[in-house]
């Protein structure tokens, strides 16, 4: 038999080593408004394996994505990115004010040792960006950090769409990316022409998930009516006329 001390330390120890197993990964968000991107990663931090992976969300700033990551238990963290660089505008036909672009430059070098620091302090193994934004400093944390980067791209990068400052500099952190996932084949095919062909071999294509549900749930979670108009929610059409042919 051994004593309680030795018991307790040996419950410590075991537990322990049960979480340095554990594979810790971040996942980086510039924002907190709940966007296509937000949902994809929402419904995969949910599905996450948790007994092999530690889930830790940062996010640049409060909002509505926090709130259903902080009521599912997501550990989650806040880097607080100016709004002048959330908001920054990509569309080349949308004009831009040059004092934000200049503060947004500034801030970067800030936000990348915000992000290693992070990191470092919750020994990630991973980091996962989640948008084009925070791939700017996230991809450099990472290097400094000295860990693995995967970057999701839902955006078909093009001149249509980004201005052309902002494609050299997404060409640039694509070749620095460690993986690269592409949510369809027309986003693979506009960065491969962007950033050449040879970065196929790191680029991996992964359509976004969806947070399906069966008919009989929805009715249940919204207690049998249209959470939107308050109507009774039905599996067959009521009170619909049906006329011949």
């Amino acid at each position: 038999m051994i004593g309680k001390s030795a018991h307790s330390r040996l419950i410590k120890f075991t537990k322990r080593s049960t979480m340095d197993k554990k594979i810790n990964i971040l996942f980086l968000d510039h924002q907190a408004e709940m966007g296509g991107g937000e949902f994809s990663l929402l419904t995969l931090i949910k599905e996450l394996n948790k007994e092999v992976f530690t889930p830790i969300v940062v996010l640049g700033t409060v909002g509505p994505f926090k709130d259903k990551l902080d009521a599912s238990g997501i550990n989650t963290k806040i880097i607080k990115v100016p709004d002048y660089f959330r908001r920054y505008k990509r569309d080349p036909s949308r004009k831009n004010n040059f004092f934000s672009l200049i503060k947004s430059l500034f801030i970067l070098h800030k936000l990348v040792k915000k992000t290693e620091k992070i990191i470092k302090k919750n020994k990630a193994k991973v980091i996962v960006i989640n948008t084009v934004k925070s791939a700017f400093f996230g991809i450099p944390a990472a290097r400094r950090a000295a860990i693995k980067s995967v970057w999701v791209i839902r955006d078909c990068l093009s001149k249509d769409y980004y201005r052309k400052a902002f494609l050299r500099s997404i060409k640039s952190l694509s070749r620095k990316a460690g993986k690269i996932i592409c949510t369809s084949q027309e986003v693979k095919a506009h960065l491969v022409k962007l950033a050449g062909n040879d970065l196929e071999d790191k680029i991996n294509i992964v359509y976004n998930g969806a947070d399906l549900k069966t008919p009989d749930e929805i009715i249940l979670l919204h207690n049998g009516k249209c959470p939107k108009c308050g109507k009774k929610l039905s599996f067959i059409p009521i009170n619909v006329e049906v006329k011949p042919a």
